[in-house]
C-alpha cells in the first residue's frame, strides 16, 4: 500500500516537473524587456549636410550607449545632440561616434539622438550607417534590456555633371568643348568667312582672293594704257 502511494507521489511531481517546465520560458521571456536602437536614412548632394535621427525603440527606455560607424570617404561627422533626451557624452572620430546618455525615468521610443554629416562623397556614392554591436545597447532604470540595432544609408544624390544654370554641358555652351566647336556649333577651323578653299556657290570667285582679283584688273588696265601712249607716239612721228 505503502508504495502504491509512493509512486502515486513520483507521477504528481514528475507532472509538476515537467508543466513548470513548459511555462519557465514564457515567464522569463515576460520578464526580460527588449528594446531595437535604430537610425533612419537619408540623402543629399555633395557638400551639403545631412542630418538622422537615432531612436531607441522599447519601452520604458531610461537610457542607451551606441557606436554608429560609416565611410569617411562619403560621410564627415559634424556634430551630434540630443533629442528626448539631453546632448549625449561622445567620443567621435574618423567614421564613427560613440554616444552614451540615461535619465532618472524611462520613456517610450524615445528619439535619443540626432546626428549630422557633411557630404564629402561624389554623385552616386553610398554608405551604410551601422552599429557595432559589442558597443550598442539600451536599459530602463535598473536593468540593461535585451536589444537589437538597425543600421540606415545616406546617398549622394546629383548627377555628378558639370551643367549651367540652365542645365546644358557648361563647356559645350560656350563653344570650348574639345577645342572643336566655336560658338555656333560650327568648327572654328572651317566656319565663317574664313573658309578658301571651297567654291561660293553662285559661280563666283569660288577660292580666289578679292585682293587678288583687283590685283589682276589694275594691271591689264596698266598695261593697256601704256599701249595705247605708245600707239600715239608712233602715231605721232610718222606725220
Amino acid at each position: 500500500m505503502a508504495s502504491k502511494r509512493h509512486a502515486s507521489g513520483l507521477v504528481v511531481l514528475v507532472a509538476l516537473a515537467m508543466v513548470c517546465g513548459a511555462l519557465a520560458p514564457g515567464v522569463v521571456a515576460a520578464e526580460q524587456s527588449e528594446a531595437t536602437i535604430a537610425v533612419g536614412d537619408a540623402s543629399a548632394e555633395p557638400g551639403e549636410t545631412v542630418t538622422v535621427a537615432v531612436a531607441v525603440e522599447g519601452e520604458n527606455v531610461a537610457g542607451y550607449q551606441a557606436n554608429l560607424t560609416w565611410d569617411p570617404s562619403v560621410l564627415r561627422f559634424e556634430s551630434v545632440e540630443g533629442a528626448d533626451f539631453s546632448d549625449p557624452v561622445q567620443n567621435a572620430n574618423e567614421g564613427w561616434v560613440f554616444m552614451t546618455q540615461s535619465q532618472s525615468s524611462g520613456t517610450q521610443s524615445p528619439t535619443v539622438a540626432r546626428v549630422t554629416f557633411t557630404v564629402v562623397g561624389d554623385a552616386g556614392d553610398e554608405t551604410d550607417l551601422a552599429f557595432v554591436e559589442a558597443d550598442t545597447s539600451a536599459n530602463d532604470e535598473s536593468s540593461q534590456l535585451a536589444t537589437a540595432v538597425k543600421g540606415g544609408t545616406v546617398t549622394v544624390d546629383g548627377s555628378g555633371a558639370d551643367v549651367d544654370a540652365d542645365g546644358d554641358d557648361a563647356a559645350a555652351d560656350d563653344g570650348t568643348a574639345g577645342g572643336t566647336s566655336s560658338g555656333d556649333g560650327e568648327d572654328p577651323a572651317s566656319g565663317g568667312s574664313t573658309d578658301t578653299g571651297t567654291s561660293d556657290g553662285d559661280g563666283g570667285t569660288g577660292g580666289l582672293s578679292p585682293t587678288l582679283v583687283a590685283g589682276g584688273v589694275g594691271g591689264a588696265a596698266l598695261v593697256l594704257g601704256a599701249g595705247y601712249v605708245l600707239g600715239q607716239r608712233s602715231g605721232g612721228g610718222g606725220e
